[in-house]
């Protein structure tokens, strides 16, 4: 394997075993809930004071807490973390693939000012890249995939795919802006997939989050795969 062609793989390898950490976090903080929740269960009695608001919890009011948290804030922490690591997979591969200097496109300006701040040709190609990733960044998913297949020959995620992550993504903006609460935007960017009517909450329960993560994680494996294997010498 040729050093492009390795450092490609290695690049999302690396993600992958990002991608598997969150699932070991969200298994592992749930058999921690589930062992202090039989602990409570078995008369263990024990209190808890939280320094930053001052409040003592005593073992019933933990349990609770405990199953709130684990049907809430758990799924939606492992989810937001899972749409992030697979955009910074996304665009690393991007970034390395501009590398090649043949890659970027020759249409694109830079003002003057910001070339007369470098410091070099590669500062240069640097900001070039950059702007190039920025753009493609507030563009819809089906045109992100569309981006590297103009420059290394790929034709996946396949329609399904680019759907679900559509709606993922969409998903993920609602928690960020609008407190999970679907409303119009979300509605166009999910598509057929829209989970909610406009105002109405979004579910982000375990199924839904594992499932998401599978399509994440399947995405980054095809699609780096192909990356790798099909890069130019």
């Amino acid at each position: 394997m040729n050093a492009m062609k390795k450092q490609a793989k290695d690049i999302t390898e690396l993600y992958l075993s990002k991608m598997e950490e969150i699932l070991e976090f969200r298994a592992f903080t749930q058999l921690a809930y589930l062992k202090l929740n039989q602990a409570i269960d078995m008369g263990f009695k024990f209190k808890a004071q939280l320094t930053p608001t001052g409040k003592s919890l005593d073992q019933e009011q933990i349990k609770q807490r405990i199953n709130k948290y684990e049907s809430g804030f758990l799924p939606i922490l492992s989810f937001q973390h899972s749409v992030s690591i697979f955009e910074s997979w996304f665009f690393d591969i991007l970034r390395y693939l501009l590398k090649d200097r043949n890659r970027i496109n020759k249409k694109r300006k830079l003002e003057v000012g910001e070339v007369l701040k470098s410091q070099s040709i590669d500062e240069i190609v640097y900001k070039i890249i950059e702007e190039e990733l920025n753009e493609v960044r507030y563009k819809k998913v089906a045109d992100w995939f569309e981006y590297p297949s103009s420059f290394v020959n790929i034709n996946i995620p396949n329609e399904t795919e680019i759907k679900k992550i559509s709606e993922i993504k969409a998903s993920r903006d609602i928690l960020v802006h609008n407190e999970g609460n679907a409303n119009q935007i979300y509605i166009i960017k999910a598509g057929e997939l829209s989970r909610a009517k406009d105002g109405d909450p979004l579910s982000f329960d375990h199924l839904y989050v594992f499932e998401s993560w599978k399509v994440l994680r399947n995405v980054m494996e095809s699609v780096g795969n192909a990356i790798s294997s099909k890069i130019d010498v």
